[in-house]
């Protein structure tokens, strides 16, 4: 619908359901939501992207998403290095 110039708006629960990337985020308000077309509504943060702060909250978002996406798969990966570590310590070796 969006495509087709058929929908005035996409409404969702949160501005970072859509994607995690600031990069994704960016082209898909580019080609879906930039002034003058579809407005991407968020229920959660109360935002409306047509007006110029609203846009400016979403960057902000977008770019706290991402990071906190990003930072969720490195502690992800540490505390299994953490874990693998301890096994060492506690076993002598490998488990």
């Amino acid at each position: 619908m969006l495509k087709a110039g058929e929908a005035e708006a996409l409404l969702v629960v949160k501005l970072d359901r859509p994607t995690r990337s600031v990069v994704d985020l960016g082209a898909l308000v580019e080609r879906y939501f930039a002034p003058g077309r579809a407005a991407l509504l968020s229920v959660g943060e109360q935002i409306d992207t047509r007006s110029a702060a609203g846009r400016l909250v979403l960057n902000v978002l977008g770019s706290v998403s991402q990071r906190a996406a990003r930072h969720g798969a490195e502690g992800a990966v540490a505390r299994a290095a953490c874990r693998g570590h301890r096994g060492r310590l506690e076993t002598g070796g490998h488990r």
